[in-house]
This record gives C-alpha cells, sequence and structure tokens, in this order.
C-alpha cells in the first residue's frame, strides 16, 4: 500500500502532526510519501498513491479524481475554520483563502474523515454523510519525557504558555487574569514565549495596562524541540488556553514530560481544569490550583505516535475494501 500525505509545510501545528504521522506508519510497511502542497516539484511522487491523505488541500487533479481515494484529516475545529473564513474574507484581498469551503468540499469529497476530538467528531458528523472516525492524537513520547529538571524559569510557581496566537488558543484570558492572581502570589511569574511579531503591539500594552507584565516574562522566543523539552520540566504548571478545553499537540508534549498541565474544561489529558469564560471565576479557580489547595485530576496516559499510525492504517484499509 502506498500512502502519500499532502500538508503545507509552514512551522504550524498541523504540519508538524502531519510529518510526524507519515513518518510513524514507515516502520509498519507502508510505502510513504510526503508531498508539499506549496511545491509541485513534490507532487510526482505522490500522484500514484493508493490512499491520498489531506492535512490541508491537494491539486485539484486529485480533488476530481473519483478513483482516488481521500482521507481527510480535519486538524482545525469547525468553530476556528469558520471563523478563519470570516475573517480572511472580510479582510483579506481578492483571492483570499477560504478554509471553511475547502473543509467542506473535503468532507463531501473524501472517503472518510479523521478528527483527534471526539467534540469535534461529533459536530463534524453534522456536515457530512461521509465516515467520521476519531484517532488519538500522539507525540513521540520516547523524545517528550520527563529529563532533569534545570534552574530555567524563576517563580514559585512558574507557568509557562507557548501558543501561537490563533483565536482558538491565545493567551487572552491569562493576560486579563495574572495581574490578580499576581496580587496574591507574590513570586508566581508567567513566561509567555512564541508571541508572534506581528502582534506585539497588542499584547505587550495589553499585558501593561492589567499589571501582568510586572510579574511576566513575555517575548516572541521559539523554542527547538530539546530546549522546549527544558522548559516544559522547568516549569511547574503549562497554561493551555486551547477553547473548548480541547487538547492540542502543545499541550499533550507538556503532560508527556510531566508538566502539570491546566484547562479549559474539556481536555482529558489537564490536570486542572478552569472555567472558561468569566474571568473573575478563573482569578479564583487560578489561585486555587496554584496555592496547591485543588486537587489534580487523574489523567489517562499520552498516546505515543505509534498508536495515531496504527489507527490510520485501520482508516486506510477500511477505505480500500469499500
Amino acid at each position: 500500500m502506498k500512502v502519500a500525505h499532502w500538508t503545507f509545510f509552514n512551522g504550524s501545528g498541523l504540519a508538524n502532526m502531519a510529518a510526524e504521522m507519515a513518518e510513524a506508519e514507515k516502520p509498519f510497511g507502508v510505502d510513504v510519501v510526503i508531498c508539499d502542497t506549496q511545491k509541485p516539484a513534490t507532487w510526482a511522487a505522490g500522484m500514484d498513491a493508493d490512499i491520498h491523505v489531506v492535512h490541508s488541500h491537494v491539486p485539484d487533479a486529485i480533488s476530481f479524481d473519483k478513483t482516488k481515494k481521500l482521507v481527510d484529516v480535519q486538524h482545525g475545529s469547525p468553530e476556528h475554520t469558520f471563523e478563519l473564513s470570516v475573517t480572511q474574507g472580510l479582510y483579506g484581498a481578492y483571492g483570499a483563502s477560504d478554509s471553511l469551503a475547502v473543509s467542506g468540499f473535503l468532507l463531501k469529497r473524501a472517503d472518510a474523515v479523521v478528527s483527534m476530538w471526539e467534540r469535534q467528531a461529533y459536530l463534524l458528523e453534522s456536515m457530512t454523510r461521509t465516515k467520521v472516525y476519531t484517532i488519538p492524537m500522539g507525540v513521540d513520547t520516547k523524545f517528550w519525557t520527563p529529563v532533569p529538571k534545570q534552574n530555567l524559569l524563576s517563580g514559585k510557581p512558574s507557568v509557562l504558555t507557548g501558543e501561537n496566537s490563533h483565536t482558538c488558543k491565545w493567551p487572552v484570558d491569562i493576560m486579563f487574569t495574572w495581574g490578580k492572581i499576581a496580587e496574591q502570589l507574590h513570586d508566581a511569574r508567567l513566561h509567555a514565549i512564541n508571541v508572534p511579531h506581528d502582534q506585539h503591539k497588542w499584547w505587550f500594552p495589553l499585558a501593561y495596562m492589567t499589571n501582568t507584565m510586572y510579574s511576566a516574562y513575555m517575548s516572541a522566543f521559539r523554542c527547538g524541540k530539546n530546549q522546549l523539552r527544558d522548559f516544559f520540566c522547568a516549569a511547574d504548571y503549562y497554561y493551555s488556553p486551547v477553547e473548548y478545553g480541547d487538547h492540542n499537540r502543545v499541550s499533550l508534549e507538556a503532560a508527556a514530560c510531566g508538566t502539570k498541565v491546566i484547562s479549559y474544561r474539556g481536555n482529558q489529558w489537564a490536570h486542572y481544569w478552569i472555567t472558561e469564560g468569566d474571568q473573575r471565576i478563573q482569578v479564583q479557580e487560578m489561585l486555587a490550583i496554584l496555592k496547591g489547595e485543588t486537587k489534580p485530576r487523574e489523567v489517562p496516559k499520552v498516546p505515543d505516535i505509534t498508536e495515531t499510525a496504527e489507527a490510520m492504517l485501520k482508516v486506510y484499509e477500511e477505505v480500500l475494501r469499500k
């Protein structure tokens, strides 16, 4: 069986997940190629695949060829896909991308749809008659594992956050609440990395206005894998602001490193849940967590990327049997 994974490579979680999924399938004896949707020179290697795995989009020659078997991996939540289409359509230039149109087409065209979130799969099932498979989002647990703690992050306790600032996971709530938290926990420190340069005009004034900056370190700094693992293991908590309490790669990597993860209600691998919505409640819940007054949740083991590969192979086999 030959499988072609189609994705762009823009440094996003989608791109990284797509590449890791493809690599994880190779040890199972699958002939796997990865095609860069933004580089036509890479396309020829995947055109004759038995299964085409769509992470972003595929060439039209595949989209409209009904003999091609497509497995659509829906990486973005339906809500965020809709939001991006609206905002890019309203404020983008002529020909702005329309992720809702791409998603809607693939939901109809694909032979199988894959989601890594039960909540999102529930929504997707209302949007398509194609079978939706829910598979585990795995990470490389051989790499993402506890390492000796280094004195990298100040604060007692230290809270790390490092999401890219898409609206579905931007740290706006912690920017409004951290100043209030620090009023009671004078030694606590927030470490917010990966704050995009082109958004500094808004994030830094907000952090100053809310007194967050007085007890926080913020920058556009992006870690390599080794350094990020060191940061996870040095932090007392990782704050995951993904909306609706959905899990993501970063929160799973942090949890696999033994870091206590804080998220909105829903992320089953988060050790603590806070309530999405009223920031006054979030302040009280965060204080209880950081003071050690809240008992951590029992969390399942973080899935390994091989579990993701095994689940995908079962999807491929079912599609080919149709």
